[in-house]
Formats: C-alpha cells, structure tokens, sequence
C-alpha cells in the first residue's frame, strides 16, 4: 500500500493506492492512478451526457467510432 499526500486546489487529501508491482517507484504508480482516474472520470461524464449505456466493440476504433457517433448525434429534448 502507498500513501502520499495530495495537495491540490488549496485542499490536503491523504490519499491510500493499493498495489502488487514493487519493482515500480512510488511516483509512476501514484502517476498511473492519476491517469486512470482522469479516464474513469470521462466514461463517467459520457455516461451521464450521452445514451452510452455499454460499448458495442472491445476495440479502441470500436469504442472512438461509437462515443464519436453518439456525441455527434443530437439529444432528444423532452
């Protein structure tokens, strides 16, 4: 388990990652985390912002094509 301190926005958050690679230094896993968050963030907001309820193909082409297509294609309002 890592523990480090997160200082960001003027806010201290101590922050746990768990984790099973002890050849990998401290910082490239707290940086690893970091990214995949960002990711889990935006299959979040295109959850919620488009009618994305699962992905059709395991590709990255697959899944560009399909968040592409429904971002591209007008809500339905009401």
């Amino acid at each position: 388990m890592i523990t480090y301190t997160d200082c960001k926005k003027h806010k201290i958050k101590l922050i746990s990652l768990l984790t099973n690679d002890m050849e990998m230094s401290i910082q490239d896993i707290i940086e690893i985390y970091r990214k995949r968050w960002k990711i889990e963030l935006l299959f979040k907001q295109l959850k919620q912002n488009f009618p994305l309820r699962y992905f059709y193909g395991e590709s990255g082409n697959a899944i560009k094509i399909q968040i592409w297509v429904t971002s591209s294609t007008p809500k339905k309002i009401g």
